[in-house]
């Protein structure tokens, strides 16, 4: 999937004031994260083994600087405080997809600006074999499958939150019926759910120390670094357009 050139905009020209809350925080803790990500891939790059090790911590790192940024820039783009609070991480995600919607969040690339049903993205034949084509990632065919496993990951949320083990009966399939019809997806939400996935729910994914070498998991720590350098790039980029709409000081 390319990421590589992204940027965000908006048709917003946010003017007044906002009290700063917690955007220096933010911003400090979005560095120092970024600061430890570098970190970690130097000392893998320099001793490959350790990719093993740090593996399944990059996703959970990454999310957490990403996360940092897009709470900052939903502040400055309506003054909602919804990242700084406690349930942030959920807020955010919303936050995000709402203003995706309404036009408010605008991705360079189109199919980031694009929030699409559960049960559109669910509904993907994922070909198989097909992403071991060295042209996969360039097609829509990635895209809809990142779409499908986002979705996936969503769904099994959504069944532990309501005690759902299968739907058998009339009333988890309206329970599900109505997830899939009214929750969406966006690409944006890949770092959040991955950062779950690695640090809760399903480590043995990344079983690098019995079935993948240190070179390749080392090649997976800086390929994932590098999607969220681009994605956090542009978070950035955008957010120092507001502070300077907003009259406050740039940070660069």
């Amino acid at each position: 999937m390319q990421t590589s050139g992204i940027s965000i905009s908006t048709r917003l020209s946010p003017t007044a004031s906002l009290p700063l809350e917690k955007i220096p925080l933010f911003e400090n803790l979005a560095k120092l994260t970024r600061q430890s990500i570098r970190d970690e891939i130097d000392m893998c790059s320099r001793e490959k083994e350790y990719s093993q090790v740090a593996a399944p911590w990059i996703p959970v790192k990454c999310y957490y600087r990403i996360y940092y940024l897009e709470s900052i820039l939903i502040y400055l783009l309506n003054g909602s405080t919804a990242g700084f609070s406690h349930g942030g991480h959920s807020g955010t995600r919303k936050s995000m997809r709402r203003e995706i919607n309404a036009g408010n969040i605008i991705f360079s690339n189109s199919t980031f600006s694009q929030n699409v049903l559960i049960k559109d993205a669910r509904a993907h034949v994922v070909t198989s074999g097909a992403n071991l084509s060295d042209s996969f990632y360039s097609t829509g065919d990635c895209v809809k499958s990142v779409r499908k496993k986002i979705g996936e990951y969503m769904e099994l949320h959504f069944k532990e939150q309501h005690r759902i083990t299968s739907y058998r009966t009339n009333a988890s399939k309206a329970l599900r019926d109505n997830f899939y019809n009214t929750s969406e997806v966006n690409l944006s939400d890949f770092f959040y759910w991955m950062r779950i996935k690695a640090n809760y729910k399903d480590i043995d994914y990344l079983d690098f120390d019995n079935d993948i070498t240190a070179n390749d998991a080392f090649v997976y720590i800086r390929e994932y670094a590098a999607a969220q350098d681009i994605y956090a790039f542009a978070l950035e980029q955008a957010i120092e357009v507001l502070k300077v709409s907003r009259g406050m000081q740039a940070t660069t």
